[in-house]
């Protein structure tokens, strides 16, 4: 929204990774050949009774197991709203979220986690509203209770989570809430918009709405 109306906010980790998937299953070493040649090695073998058999084993590749595809979040579907677009954003040079203008479309902050990673937030903000939209389909994220469900479309799949939480948290105490950018703890969504109150003389909207979400029946 309009500087008149908002105060953007700071990204605490710039430096948090997007992609936080790493279960890689590690295979088997070769035994090793020493160079030598089969024939020579059954001679030994022989010259040498006592000795136990030692077998060349072949290296096979590495599978992964378990293993989920992470995906970049692309619609989301808040409680009694319609689907809303949701497009990558970056941080600005001035270390702000660069949040979509359009009330109707929120960011995905490309530092944080995607959808199907096993840990870590997938942070999505929007603007509450604007001088010339009006209130936007964010504003629902307001009034949001626990056990209301959000759909996140993502790599032509639709996954559901169920609100955990909603927390109103003062933007000029945003350093004792890491988790909203946290890579660490269970996946989850956050959603982000502003809240009141809205003191113009002080900036703009003085807090922050954060709901968070956790996987609820899955992707179908």
């Amino acid at each position: 929204m309009p500087a008149s109306r908002t105060r953007p906010w700071t990204v605490l980790h710039p430096t948090v990774p997007a992609v936080l998937l790493a279960l890689v299953v590690g295979g088997c070493a070769p035994a090793g050949d020493g160079g030598s040649s089969s024939d020579t090695g059954a001679e030994d073998a022989a010259a040498r009774p006592d000795e136990p058999e030692q077998r060349q084993v072949k290296a096979s590749p590495a599978t992964r197991a378990g293993s989920v595809t992470a995906r970049v979040p692309t619609a989301v579907r808040l409680p009694g709203t319609d689907r809303l677009e949701v497009v990558p954003v970056g941080t600005r040079e001035d270390g702000l979220l660069d949040v979509p203008s359009d009330v109707d479309l929120l960011g995905w902050w490309e530092g944080s986690a995607r959808v199907g990673d096993p840990f870590g937030s997938v942070l999505l903000a929007g603007h509450v509203d604007s001088e010339d939209e009006g209130l936007g389909p964010s504003a629902r994220l307001l009034t949001v209770e626990r056990g209301d469900e959000v759909e996140v479309r993502a790599g032509g799949r639709t996954t559901s989570y169920a609100v955990t939480s909603r927390r109103f948290v003062p933007l000029d105490d945003l350093g004792s809430h890491p988790r909203i950018l946290s890579a660490d703890g269970p996946a989850r969504v956050t959603l982000v918009t502003c809240a009141p109150p809205f003191l113009p003389d002080e900036g703009g909207y003085q807090n922050l709405a954060v709901v968070t979400a956790l996987p609820g029946r899955g992707a179908q």
